[in-house]
Order: structure tokens, then C-alpha cells, then sequence
């Protein structure tokens, strides 16, 4: 009989057994080892992520950062500009308040300058008064005044000149400028040497046309080839203006007598027996003058017959003042040379046209003032009650940018060079001569 065997127990391991909890354990092993890299790999994964995002956080705060001062610097140039701006706008307040300050001062100054120019004539009327001749006449006046007192109301009442006043100016007016106009063409160059002329003829020359058209006059000279015609002609025009307003305020020619004015007034006739004694005086005086330029008459009789028209005309115009001007309440009007053009007391010499010629260029600047050179026409003006003066009629003068444009015209389409000149564009092209 066999003998029971006893039961295996845990603890008894086979070698078999061992063998595979020797597999199992390393298959477990190998197991843990691939989870263990995976989770590494996947550690390194989130490190990098971590690692980029901590990067563009720094990148972002510093971007954020820099923004920041960009921000704070453009506030702070902000509040600079805005500083400049309230600076420059104070400036500019105050630039405003001195411009309009000076315009103030402009207004009043202009203002000065016209009662400057007004009391200036009336002086010059006054000095002219004082000869001997005049002042006779005035006494005459008052005497007459005194002793028709009729006469005298009625002519403050009316205070109109009459027709004669008016056609003797007027017709006096178109000799002056036929006379000029007809000289103007009578003249050539003398071509003198320079120093054969006289130092003494530009002082007769600036005695009697001032001093800038004098030298106006003296610098054409030395451009033969080219003919002034606007300032030959004004130079004319106030050269004989000059010596036919001494014969109508009575003093030329010089006489003591008063009887003599008495015998003019009262003639019908219009002549005078000295009338070619003056006309030769005249003639002789113009000579000199005309030298001062370089230029002289081609023939002296058709100069003599325009004077002597024109003599009897400045005696009408003379005449007419003295049979309606008893109470001295009517005078003639000639601006003084080198004042400042008024428009709203005198009017100006309209531009001669130059055909085939247009320039868009002045010789004179534009903000200077524009001055009288020359009358070209009497004016009248009236005295009221109240005191004020009433233009009846303006007096025409030529300016000295009227003629300064003439000659830099004529200098340019002669092809004269003439550095002395400055050009402004200021004109428009309707405004020029074409």
C-alpha cells in the first residue's frame, strides 16, 4: 500500500515557477521603464512649453515695458509742444496787439502828414503873398471889400467858381500840354562831353525840378540811343508850370507898381509889351536846363510861338482869378514835388502804351510810397465859411514811379543793362503797357 504523499505548500517554489515570476518581473520592469520614459519625454515636452512661454512673457513684459517709456516720452513732448503752442500763441497775441497798435499809429501818423502837407501849402501860398505886387493886391482886395460889402456876401454865398474860372484853366491846361508835348518832340541830344558841362546847370536844375528828377534828368544822359518820354515830358510840364504860375501869383516879372497889374486885369486885349522879353527869359532858363540832360531844342520858333499862347493863357487864367476872387475864398491847387501822392486830392498821369511791348516788371518797389514829380494841371479849390477847403477841380501830377517804370521799360527793350534799377513782380498784365 502506497503512503499518502503530503500537499505542496506557498513556500515550496519550483524552478519553473521561479522562472517566470523571473519573466513576469522583467516584462513589469521593462513596462515601468517605458511609462517612465514616456512621462519624462512628456515632462521635457511641458518644460520646453514652459520654458517658450516664460521666454515670450519676458519678451511681452518687456515690449510692454519699452511701450511704456515710448508712452511716457511722447506725453512728456506732448506737454513740451503744448507748452511751445501757448508760448507762440502769447507771442502771436501780443504781435497782434503791436500790429494793431501801429496800424493806430499808421492811421494818426497819415493823418499828421496830410495836415503836414496842408499847412506846407498854405505856407508856400503865404511866402508867395509876401511880395510886394501881391500884397498891394491884397490891400486892393480889402479896400473893395470893405466898401462893397454886397459883392462879398454874395460870393460867400454862392461859393461856386465861375464858367471863366473853369474854361480859362481848362484851355490853359491844354496849352501847357500841347507846349510840352510839342518841345518833348523838338528835342535831340546835344551830345556834349560831361566835362564840358557846368556844375552850376544841375543846381538851376535842382532849384527847379528838385532834386531827384534832376537826377533822373542827369542819368539819361549817358543813354544816347534811348528817348524818355514821360520824363522829358514832365520835366517840361514842371519847368513851365513853374515860370507860368509866377506870372499868374504876380511875381514875374518883378515890378514895384501896382498900377501895372491894374492895367493888365483891365485890358482887352491879351498881350503884354514885355511878352518877348519873357519868352526869351523862359527860353534861356530851359536852355540851361536841358543841358543839365544832355539834350537841347532842335529849333527855338515854334518854342517862341507856344510860349507866347501860353503867356496869354496863364494872363486869362490870372485874369479870371482876379475880376471873381475879391475876397481871396478861390486859389489854384499845385502839389508841392516829392510829396506823397493823394488820390482823394489830386489825380495821376495815366501810363503811356508802348506797342509791341508788355513786361510784367516795376523798378520801384511796391511798398514805398508813390511821390508827386511834377503838375501836369492846375486844380481850384474852394474856401467855406465853416473854414474847409472843397476841391472844385483836382490838379493832375506825374509820379516819379510813372516815370522810374518808363525808363526801366525803355532801358529793357533797348537792351540797356541798368544795375542801379531793382525789378518787383507786382503788376498785372492789363496794368501794363502793351
Amino acid at each position: 500500500m502506497r503512503s499518502p504523499t503530503a500537499p505542496q505548500t506557498q513556500g515550496d517554489i519550483t524552478p519553473s515557477r521561479l522562472g517566470e515570476s523571473v519573466d513576469e518581473l522583467n516584462a513589469a520592469a521593462n513596462k515601468l521603464k517605458k511609462i517612465e520614459s514616456t512621462l519624462e519625454r512628456f515632462l521635457d515636452e511641458k518644460r520646453k512649453k514652459l520654458d517658450i512661454n516664460v521666454a515670450q512673457e519676458s519678451d511681452g513684459f518687456q515690449l510692454v515695458s519699452h511701450q511704456a517709456s515710448e508712452i511716457q516720452e511722447f506725453e512728456s513732448w506732448t506737454k513740451k509742444q503744448l507748452d511751445y503752442a501757448r508760448d507762440a500763441r502769447s507771442q502771436l497775441q501780443d504781435a497782434e496787439d503791436q500790429i494793431r497798435a501801429l496800424r493806430q499809429e499808421n492811421v494818426a501818423l497819415k493823418g499828421q502828414v496830410v495836415e503836414m502837407q496842408e499847412e506846407m501849402e498854405a505856407v508856400a501860398q503865404w511866402v508867395r503873398a509876401q511880395d510886394t505886387l501881391t500884397r498891394a493886391l491884397k490891400e486892393v482886395r480889402e479896400d473893395e471889400n470893405s466898401r462893397m460889402p454886397l459883392r462879398s456876401g454874395i460870393s460867400r454865398l454862392s461859393g461856386e467858381p465861375s464858367s471863366k474860372i473853369i474854361k480859362a484853366i481848362s484851355a490853359f491846361k491844354h496849352e501847357v500840354q500841347d507846349a510840352s508835348q510839342r518841345c518833348c518832340d523838338n528835342l535831340e541830344r546835344a551830345r556834349w562831353k560831361p566835362e564840358t558841362i557846368p556844375a552850376e546847370l544841375q543846381k538851376d536844375a535842382k532849384r527847379l525840378l528838385g532834386k531827384r528828377l534832376t537826377s533822373l534828368l542827369v542819368k539819361q544822359s549817358e543813354t544816347c540811343d534811348v528817348k524818355y518820354t514821360v520824363l522829358m515830358k514832365t520835366v517840361l510840364e514842371v519847368f513851365l508850370f513853374h515860370w507860368c504860375f509866377a506870372i499868374i501869383e504876380g511875381s514875374y516879372p518883378k515890378q514895384r507898381s501896382f498900377e501895372d497889374l491894374l492895367l493888365d486885369l483891365s485890358a482887352l486885349h491879351l498881350g503884354h509889351k514885355d511878352v518877348d522879353e519873357w519868352v526869351s527869359d523862359i527860353l534861356q532858363q530851359l536852355e540851361l536846363v536841358l543841358a543839365a540832360g544832355d539834350v537841347r531844342l532842335k529849333s527855338e520858333d515854334p518854342a517862341a510861338g507856344m510860349l507866347r499862347r501860353l503867356i496869354k493863357s496863364a494872363y486869362n487864367v490870372r485874369r479870371a482869378l482876379a475880376e471873381r476872387d475879391l475876397d481871396c475864398n478861390f486859389s489854384l491847387a499845385m502839389p508841392i514835388p516829392s510829396t506823397v501822392f493823394k488820390p482823394e486830392s489830386m489825380d495821376e498821369v495815366p501810363l503811356q502804351r508802348m506797342p509791341g511791348w508788355v513786361q510784367l516788371l516795376r523798378s520801384t518797389n511796391p511798398s514805398e510810397a508813390n511821390r508827386v514829380a511834377g503838375t501836369s494841371s492846375l486844380g481850384v479849390t474852394c474856401e467855406r465859411d465853416d473854414g474847409t477847403k472843397e476841391i472844385i477841380v483836382k490838379p493832375v501830377v506825374a509820379s516819379y514811379t510813372a516815370i522810374e517804370d518808363d525808363i526801366s521799360l525803355r532801358n529793357m527793350r533797348s537792351g540797356v543793362n541798368d544795375p542801379s534799377y531793382k525789378y518787383y513782380r507786382s503788376r498785372s498784365l492789363r496794368d501794363w503797357p502793351e
